[in-house]
């Protein structure tokens, strides 16, 4: 596999390209910061994630999700209530706080991409900044920073990216702490969400694909250096079933979903990212176009390490197919792969055009740095995405409001709430409606023990049946009704 050679004044250009990286998340992501804590899940994790003794860190790892307050199904991620806990303990309930531990990761992984597309890509200094400046810069961070909850997927993507980068070279000798480290990050990258599983087939395949003589040589030095990568997934696997007595996952998590899950799905967000506004269709054969066009180009110029990228886009589908969904954030695990290639393509292309001039060498490189620089125009260094800030304060009204009835509580009363905060019409078919937060019961249910826990307190749907006990608890009733005027048209 091509990679970068040292040279001098090497080290400190790759200090200042990381830094350059970091800079830019920090500095140009930060009006994320002022948000609120957006998404249902964000509440439940900070109230389930309570540290007041030793043994509260390991009740953490030993507990479902969310100590069970999710209703769409069953998960084990203890590093993301360990996440939640440090937060808690930090900064209570200040937004700010949450929201500045995701931008921190999404800083950290743009380094680590860095490091990655010089190794795996060979490519220079510089066009590795831009790869990872490529992944900072893309519009699905605004799908995953300004919700805390979806710090799994952020979580997972950086422990991913650090164990690869971890990978011994061909010809090293993998010591004694480098083992334990990868197995412990490999752990840790699934036990922040289950696509981290991802690893133990990119670990040993990046290995095979960087060694040298035959391919049974290759497979034997591979797997001699990549067990700790597999045996850390094992054991979070292992350790998953023991807390959920079995995989689980959601309500309609299949085994199936990773074969017929359609990788267009993904191709629209890594393409043609627009968040917030739907996608459209009709842009489905251009965007597939372009995605061969992408490939071809860096396999001819760096063939091992573009068929690796290639891999790396198959497992990753293979593995969040198992969820038999697809959210816009779930393809933030593939957008280092992404960016890489697309800086792979424009680094030949002005090694072309500057070594001979030949314009139409350059074309691949034109098209690869105009889609850079069109996901660029739409990311949230350049975009504040205004609708997703009014939601913010629609939703900080919200709370207040939610603060004032919660202050006046008392034992054997019923309180009725509308909570629905609209955000964005659904998409032209009328799918997916779009909200920020608190329009869901076990999110209120869990804002309303963080502001009183002494209090006891039922929140229900006002279509749900009158649980027993109510007499002795304050009863919180969401009433979405009337509904806005855009929803009855669909």
């Amino acid at each position: 596999m091509n990679s970068a050679e040292p040279k001098p004044g090497g080290k400190k250009s790759a200090f200042v390209a990381c830094a350059l990286i970091v800079v830019t998340a920090l500095g140009g992501l930060c009006w994320i910061s002022a948000l609120p804590l957006l998404g249902f899940d964000a509440y439940p994790l900070i109230a389930s994630s309570g540290v007041k003794e030793l043994g509260d860190l390991w009740r953490l790892v030993s507990i479902e999700l969310m100590d069970g307050r999710y209703p769409d199904g069953h998960f084990h991620r203890p590093l993301v209530q360990l996440s939640f806990a440090l937060d808690r303990a930090l900064h209570g309930l200040e937004p700010r706080g949450y929201h500045l531990t995701n931008l921190l990761v999404c800083a950290i992984s743009g380094t680590l991409v860095f490091g990655l597309a010089r190794r795996i890509g060979g490519l220079k200094i510089w066009s590795a900044c831009v790869a990872g400046l490529f992944f900072v810069a893309h519009p699905l961070q605004a799908e995953v920073l300004p919700f805390p909850a979806r710090r799994a997927d952020n979580l997972a993507l950086c422990l991913t990216l650090a164990v690869l980068l971890m990978q011994v070279r061909p010809g090293a000798v993998l010591g004694r702490g480098r083992a334990v480290g990868l197995c412990l990050l490999s752990w840790c990258a699934f036990a922040a969400k289950e696509t981290g599983a991802v690893v133990a087939l990119l670990g040993p395949l990046l290995l095979l694909i960087e060694g040298e003589g035959t391919l049974a040589r290759r497979f034997k030095s591979a797997m001699r250096n990549a067990w700790p990568t597999i045996l850390g997934v094992a054991l979070g696997v292992g350790t998953r079933h023991l807390v959920l007595g079995g995989l689980a996952g959601h309500t309609d998590s299949s085994l199936l979903g990773s074969l017929t899950l359609p990788a267009s799905e993904y191709l629209w967000r890594l393409l043609y990212s627009q968040p917030w506004a739907g996608w459209n269709s009709a842009t489905l054969p251009i965007l597939w176009g372009l995605f061969a066009m992408l490939m071809i180009c860096g396999l001819k110029s760096r063939p091992q390490g573009t068929g690796f990228l290639f891999a790396w886009l198959i497992a990753l589908l293979m593995v969040s197919g198992l969820a038999g969904r697809v959210h816009d954030w779930y393809a933030l695990l593939f957008v280092p792969a992404m960016g890489i290639l697309v800086c792979v393509v424009i680094e030949k292309a002005w090694v072309h055009l500057h070594a001979d001039r030949t314009p139409t060498k350059a074309v691949p490189g034109i098209l690869a740095l105009g889609l850079a620089l069109s996901l660029l125009v739409n990311g949230p260094l350049l975009q504040r995405y205004g609708n997703l800030i009014d939601g913010g304060k629609m939703l900080e009204q919200s709370l207040v409001q939610v603060d004032r009835l919660v202050a006046n509580a008392q034992v054997g009363t019923t309180t009725r709430l509308n909570p629905w905060i609209p955000l964005l019409p659904p998409h032209s078919d009328g799918s997916e409606l779009r909200g920020v937060a608190l329009t869901s019961d076990y999110s209120l249910q869990a804002y309303v023990e963080l502001l009183r826990p002494e209090l006891n307190t039922r929140v229900r749907r006002y279509e749900a049946a009158v649980g027993p006990g109510e007499s002795e608890s304050w009863t919180l009733e969401l009433v979405q009704q009337p509904l806005p005027s855009w929803i009855r048209r669909h």
